[in-house]
């Protein structure tokens, strides 16, 4: 495992920029940042699990705002479908105020408010509390930041690997260096093709060699 600024000191000693004459530590931080998100999204997504009790009769539940796609969703140990909300609310809600209460079938996701909150509503409603719902689902990466910079960041090796390679592509790039562009891109392009899970399936932040 490795954090950002270990990458950082590894880009500058790439670059023969260790008295950061040439680059400053924003720009090499928005480069790993950057490189985390093309790398990542490249491997599909980092997934990750989060549970939720069901409380009686209530319909919505708040999603985590670093959500940014539902994979999955099960109620009680059992995978329920997604549907669109309007195509629900159409077929299976005949009034908003009285929607039926049982084991939830179906869900569908829904944003609501001016902070851009999404939400999960079930039918039907559940009848009981306390029954686990568990989310799979894609989150955006957070960002570093350099009071996080010393973070580990907890990726693959081989994901590792190919962000750095990325990073220092795109601090070349900062520099207006064409020769090391050219260099670091096809090396970064190598290493982000031996990270995709085609070779190793990422979930959760670890990897399960397939």
């Amino acid at each position: 495992m490795i954090t950002a600024k270990e990458i950082i000191d590894d880009v500058r000693f790439r670059l023969k920029d260790l008295e950061k004459r040439q680059f400053n530590d924003n720009i090499a931080l928005r480069c790993v940042n950057d490189a985390i998100k093309t790398i990542v999204e490249d491997n599909g997504g980092m997934i990750v699990t989060r549970t939720t009790l069901s409380f009686e009769g209530q319909i919505a539940y708040g999603l985590d705002m670093d959500i940014k796609a539902i994979e999955q969703v099960s109620y009680d140990g059992q995978v329920i479908e997604k549907m669109d909300y309007n195509e629900m609310i159409d077929e299976h809600v005949i009034n908003t105020e009285n929607v039926p209460e049982g084991t939830p079938d179906y869900y569908a996701v829904r944003m609501y408010g001016t902070t851009g909150t999404k939400y999960l509503f079930f039918y039907p409603v559940p009848s009981q509390a306390n029954k686990i719902i568990r989310i799979d689902a894609k989150i955006y990466y957070p960002v570093i930041m350099t009071t996080t910079w010393t973070d580990i960041i907890g990726l693959p090796d081989e994901i590792t690997d190919a962000v750095r390679d990325k990073t220092t592509y795109y601090v070349a790039r900062e520099l207006g260096n064409m020769e090391l562009m050219r260099m670091w891109d096809f090396e970064s392009n190598r290493t982000k093709i031996e990270s995709r899970p085609t070779k190793n399936l990422y979930r959760h932040g670890m990897q399960i060699k397939i």
